[in-house]
């Protein structure tokens, strides 16, 4: 009876063991730029993350830190700075990433059980990812580009014009009043802006002049 009580109670710790093992940490990305870091924890009956508009990180002791969701910017699994392209590609909504790259735009819905996320594509259609396969998941994008101090590039043909300043050239032509028309010898392409800078006296007719 002695040896049957021990096996059950290493079998109830081997599989509090995997519990805990299963679950995934994360760093949450706040709005203000501080990070908190934990353990992706689950209450409840439906072993739920989110509950009532808070988000959870378990941290030492058994505690638990709570946050508004609308205070998280980041849910990042995976740490450091990412890619520039990956930045880019944010817009008002949340966007998911995948350790693969691939991004998609959408909304975030939970995280059940320490190692599931669920996700609703912008069809509307709920998905779900294991924790382990997702990089991050941008809650609030504004924030998460200062977060990161992300400043979108402008685009090539705007950037070549800042750095290419326009060029001008120039030259004279002395103007006879008395031939009906005088080659300056320049082609004026459609598209060009020319600029006249005129001066001087002519004599229209004897005791008048302009």
């Amino acid at each position: 009876m002695f040896r049957r009580l021990i096996s059950a109670a290493a079998l109830v710790a081997c599989a509090g063991i995997y519990a805990f093992a299963a679950t995934e940490r994360a760093t949450f990305i706040l709005t203000d730029g501080e990070r908190k870091s934990g353990t992706v924890v689950f209450h409840g009956d439906q072993h739920e993350n989110l509950i009532n508009g808070y988000l959870n990180l378990g941290v030492d002791g058994g505690k638990d830190m709570t946050f508004p969701i609308d205070q998280v910017a980041v849910i990042d699994f995976v740490g450091g700075t990412p890619p520039a392209t990956e930045l880019s590609q944010l817009g008002t909504r949340h966007m998911l990433v995948l350790r693969n790259a691939a991004t998609q735009a959408g909304r975030f819905v939970n995280m059940t059980g320490g190692d599931t996320l669920f996700w609703e594509n912008e069809a509307g259609q709920r998905q779900q990812y294991a924790i382990r396969d997702v990089s991050r998941v941008y809650l609030n994008p504004q924030s998460a580009r200062i977060a990161f101090n992300y400043t979108a590039a402008p685009p090539p043909a705007a950037a070549a014009a800042a750095q290419t300043p326009p060029t001008a050239s120039g030259i004279t032509v002395r103007v006879d009043a008395q031939e009906p028309w005088t080659d300056t010898g320049l082609t004026v392409n459609q598209g060009d802006r020319v600029t006249f800078l005129a001066n001087g006296r002519i004599q229209v007719r004897a005791g008048l002049s302009g």
